[in-house]
């Protein structure tokens, strides 16, 4: 005989995942709509059916809950960035695509009106501003730590691989032309083989098809 749960008992863990990511999801389309300091927890609550005793318990006010709004906005890059696979590959191989996953960031229309907003209110709230940069570093951390690894089998050259990461970002993301425009003009396969050519050859990494050339081509010499 099959018992079924009880409805009225607390939700499981799933169940409450679910509700904090609805929750989320709500929150940042409020945050967008209407910027962060028009939106209230008021109207999350409202909109969300969470209630804002839970709300407040959970993130301890609004900066809270857009802390964890946008922790949530670099989870999916960070994942993706931990699934390309380093070993057993050419530095060159794994680079692109760690570039692809980057330029592919840099392009989310969700991430970037996030990004914006972060911009716009952090003259009044510069405390949140620097917790969403710190989370944007975390994001890094597989292709930090894929670096890290080729200085230590001496194939990054003599530069410092944090440094390196946040140079490879910022080539990606294009300094403020996403943000300003939205788009790009250069096709993306154009930018990604311009972007890895230039970071290998600024990190002094060794590209094994551009050797592989200048072998045949001093053969044909």
């Amino acid at each position: 005989m099959t018992t079924k749960p009880n409805r009225r008992g607390r939700p499981s863990r799933e169940q409450a995942q679910e509700k904090n990511t609805h929750l989320l999801v709500l929150a940042q389309q409020s945050f967008l709509a209407h910027g962060f300091a028009a939106t209230t927890i008021d109207h999350i609550a409202s909109i969300s059916g969470i209630s804002k005793s839970t709300i407040y318990a959970r993130y301890g006010g609004k900066e809270g809950l857009f802390r964890a709004v946008t922790r949530r906005s670099c989870q999916a890059p960070q994942q993706a960035l931990s699934m390309v696979p380093t070993q057993g590959r050419a530095p060159r191989d794994v680079l692109a695509d760690f570039i692809a996953v980057l330029l592919g960031q840099a392009r989310d229309p969700d991430g970037l009106a996030l990004l914006r907003l972060v911009i716009f209110e952090s003259q009044r709230f510069p405390d949140v501003a620097a917790s969403v940069f710190r989370e944007s570093l975390e994001t890094l951390a597989p292709l930090r730590n894929y670096l890290h690894e080729l200085q230590r089998h001496g194939q990054l050259g003599d530069c410092d691989p944090e440094a390196a990461a946040l140079d490879l970002v910022n080539l990606c993301t294009g300094g403020y032309r996403f943000l300003l425009l939205g788009h790009d003009e250069e096709p993306r396969e154009q930018t990604h083989e311009r972007l890895l050519a230039l970071f290998l050859r600024g990190m002094g990494i060794e590209d094994a098809r551009t050797r592989q050339g200048d072998v045949i081509a001093s053969r044909g010499q």
